[in-house]
Formats: C-alpha cells, structure tokens, sequence
C-alpha cells in the first residue's frame, strides 16, 4: 500500500469515507468538574488547544498528527470532553500521540470492511501492538467513528467495537496482593506524629509553619476519611464546621463524591474528624480566616480551604510522607487502606459504599475478597513480632514473665514491707506504684492494673509470708472476723490463692 506525500495511506476507499465529516463547530464548551462550570475553546482551528482543568492548563498539540487525521482528531477530542474527564482525554490523546501513526490508519480501515472481520483483524493487527491505554484510546476513536457513521461503521457497531478485546490485566492485583495497604509500622507512625500535634501541652501549634500545618491536615482527611485530593483541593471555608464544647471541640468536614458512574447532582457527605486530631483544623481555619498572607497556589479555588490545586494536594502529601520515612504512598494507598480496614472490622458492602462514596456498592467488593488474605498476612507478621506477642499474652493471661518484669521500669517493678515482711518481685503495676493511692502489695491482687509474675513459686512465698501476720491480727482481735485489718489480710490471701491456682493450673494445661 503506497503512502501519499502526506503521511496518510493512499486509501482512496478510507480518503472517501473520510471527507463528508463535519466541519469542526466555532465554539467548544467542556466542563470542568473542580471548577463546577462550564469552559470554552473559541479558536478550535488552531493547532493547540488549551484546556483549563483542575487548576491547570492542559495542552493539546495536534501537529503531531498528519494533515489528514488533524480534522478527524479535532473533531473526535471535541466530543470527547463533552462526554469522558478532560484527565481521562488527556491519557488517550497521549497515547495516540506516541502511537505509530500507521496503526491509527489500520485501525480507521476497520471501519472499511464487513462487521464480522473486525473482531480478527483487530486482534492480528492491532492489539499485539499496544498497551491498553493505547488500545482504549483507539477504540474510543473508533466509537466516534461509529456516531459519524464512517465507512460500513454505524450506531448499531458501537457494542461490536466495545466489546473489542484488550490486554487481560487485574486492575486491583495491588489491592489482592496487599502491596497498596499501610503496614503496622507506617499505621502506628501516622498516629503517633497526628497524636502529637494535636497535643498542645507537647506542641504548640503557632509555630508550626502554615504550609505544613496543611500538609498535616491533608494528612489526617487521607488516612481518615480516605478523599481523593480533588476531593481536598475543592473543600472551601463553609465546608468546614467547629463546635467548641467546655473541653473540647468538634470538627465536621462536608464535601462531595467523586469519580460518579453518570453526570448526577453532586451528592454532599458529611465526616467528623476524629476529636483527638480536631485542634490542627482549629488552627487552619484561624489562619485561614485571620491571616491575610493565607498561601494561595495559582489555579486553586478563590475560597479554598487549604489554597491548592489537586495536583498541589499530591505534592504536599507526597512532601509530608518523605519526611515521616514513607516515601512511596500516595492518596490512593491510604484510600485502599482506609476501606481494607473498614472490611476488616466487619462493615458491610453498602456501610462501605457510604463510607467510600462508591456509587455503586459492588465496588468494593475486592476488599472483602482480599480480607481473609490481609488478615492472614497481618496475623503472619504480627505473629513473628516479639513486641506482640508479649502484648497479646499479657491481655490475655493478666500476667507477665520474670524477664518482661525485670525489663520494665522500676517504678512500674511492685514491691514493699507490709508488717515488716519483705516483699518484691511479684509483678508490674502499669499505672506506676508511686501513682497508686492504695497500699501496694496488699491492695494489687485483683486490682485490674496488676500482672502477675509467671512464678507460683514466688506467690506461695508471699502467701507464706502473710499467714502468720494473719494469724497475728486474729488473735489481737480476740477471734472477731469483722476486724478491718484481719479481714483486709483474710482476702488478700485468697487473691493470692486465686493467683496460684490459676498459674498451677495453665503450668498443667501446657
């Protein structure tokens, strides 16, 4: 097949088919969904378009393509911005950009031939040849041909040439593989820091600088609410609600679902942010009302909260979790680790669609698909961690192992000389003995804070020890069961009796 001079396949059949397309119309108007209005392209005969979108100006660049093709490809991005996300436009036009101009006129010649050919040749020709953006691009080019009717294609083609096979890929095989969820230590981390600004006795919010106190407020709404940064990036100053209390405050953040199945009224959801973590939105919101030299990124919203664009929400995340030793997660990570954990606590698929702002609730169900496995996995690794395994034991038995207690602070070490009877090592206190307001010793068997040692051995000293102290106050009472001291000794005893029974009998079971 000869090419003409340029560039276009010398076709006459496809340069027919070609030439009763429309002319391009005088205007192009497309919304823009960060913006919430609608936008327009007044010179459309250029060969660069600009496009405003979420904050930035988008370029497309159609000299790339050969004379022929520029019409087609004009006219195929006019219709597609009014129909798919300008983002979503943009990764097709790309593709096709980089694409072989040759497969372009291949996949054009389908349009050329009988309906029942197209699915084989599409599968010989064109799809061992690209990715799946590619092929999606191309066939997002093909439906608009269907809409134009070119060549022997029609509406009636369009379930044909969507159902047109791609690449097999899992979508959510990150998800499945459990790569895209936070692991303990990055969860404990993110905590740890958000627990420490917010606490005004060990930091004090005035001198941390305002462009970090927005990267941890966008921080807290990931890893919290799971929003997407568009999501952030449109939140404005009326969204955000604070309710003081006499010791407290309250914060409530409203904002809208994104990334809906079809063009619908935008669906408000409202979240409180978790009261521990309210006191840094307490403070963005008086800078952001008070402070006249509030940061403001070229693009973003005239009343934005926090005075970025969604493309600044990403940066700003990115900076902050290169600092806490997360580099690598992005808002998409805390969103799937947002509803993994919602799944493993129990939620269902429709408490997880509101919570997700899913449209539909069939969505998530490769979380629940992917629970057992998670579980598994954070089982394996916390099985393997010596730090819980002690906690675990500890919650579940009351009790501790004579090297834990030799490893714990002294002040958390029991011990005293109750009557003069020299007592020590039976345990821990994780209040702090010098915190405790009762007798230690005699009041820690049965107290809820105390973890006995794992040595029987040791308790049936002190319960030896105590006997004839015991005997001591009966006969200075002369017999009388109701003396406060006999009686306060008399249960101590059994506590201890209660203590050893239990250690002689999990020594037996073992």
């Amino acid at each position: 097949m000869q090419r003409s001079q340029s560039g276009f396949s010398g076709n006459a059949r496809l340069i027919e088919a070609l030439a009763p397309l429309p002319p391009l119309p005088s205007v192009i108007r497309y919304w823009d969904d960060f913006a919430d209005c609608w936008k327009t392209i007044r010179n459309p005969t250029e060969n660069v378009w600009s496009f405003e979108v979420n904050g930035e100006v988008l370029r497309f660049d159609f000299s790339s393509f050969d004379g022929e093709l520029v019409h087609l490809m004009k006219l195929w991005l006019a219709r597609s911005v009014s129909e798919l996300a300008c983002a979503t436009v943009k990764i097709y036009f790309q593709a096709l950009q980089r694409l072989d101009k040759c497969l372009i006129y291949t996949t054009l010649e389908l349009s050329l031939i009988p309906a029942l050919s197209i699915d084989d040749k599409w599968r010989r020709e064109i799809v061992t040849e690209c990715n799946n953006h590619q092929l999606s691009a191309l066939k997002s080019l093909l439906l608009f041909c269907c809409g134009q009717s070119l060549g022997l294609l029609s509406s009636d083609s369009r379930p044909r040439i969507a159902s047109l096979p791609q690449h097999a890929v899992d979508k959510y095989a990150s998800v499945r593989s459990g790569d895209v969820f936070l692991d303990l230590y990055e969860d404990r981390k993110i905590i740890d820091y958000l627990d420490s600004l917010n606490d005004v006795s060990r930091h004090d919010l005035a001198y941390l600088k305002t462009p970090s106190l927005i990267s941890v407020c966008i921080l807290c709404v990931c890893y919290q609410l799971a929003m997407r940064p568009k999501q952030i990036a449109k939140l404005k100053v009326e969204h955000l609600n604070i309710f003081s209390f006499e010791n407290s405050v309250s914060v409530q953040l409203r904002f809208f679902r994104g990334k809906q199945r079809k063009s619908t009224a935008l669906i408000p959801m409202l979240r409180k942010i978790k009261r521990e973590w309210a006191n840094i939105f307490v403070e963005l919101h008086r800078r952001r009302t008070t402070d006249q030299a509030f940061p403001q990124s070229p693009g973003a919203l005239a009343d934005s909260l926090f005075g970025l664009t969604p493309a600044g929400v990403v940066t700003s995340l990115a900076r902050l979790t290169a600092v806490l030793g997360l580099d690598g997660r992005s808002s998409t990570d805390f969103r799937h680790s947002a509803a993994q954990r919602m799944v493993d606590a129990g939620a269902t698929q429709e408490e997880l669609a509101e919570y997700m702002g899913h449209s539909w609730s069939m969505t998530g169900l490769v979380y629940f698909e992917s629970s057992p496995t998670q579980a598994e996995r954070v089982n394996r690794a916390l099985a393997i961690s010596p730090i819980y395994s002690k906690i675990e034991r500890i919650a579940r038995t009351r009790t501790i192992s004579t090297e834990d207690l030799s490893n714990a602070l002294p002040a958390h070490q029991i011990g005293g000389m109750p009557h003069g009877i020299p007592i020590a090592g039976i345990g821990m206190c994780t209040l702090g003995q010098g915190l405790c307001a009762k007798n230690p010793v005699l009041s820690c068997y049965g107290c809820d804070r105390f973890l006995a040692v794992q040595n029987s051995k040791i308790h049936e000293e002190v319960r030896d020890g105590l006997r004839p102290v015991v005997l001591q106050f009966y006969n200075a009472s002369r017999g009388e069961s109701y003396s406060p001291a006999y009686s306060q000794l008399q249960d101590v005893l059994e506590r201890v009796e209660h203590v050893i029974d239990e250690l002689n009998g999990a020594a037996d079971n073992e």
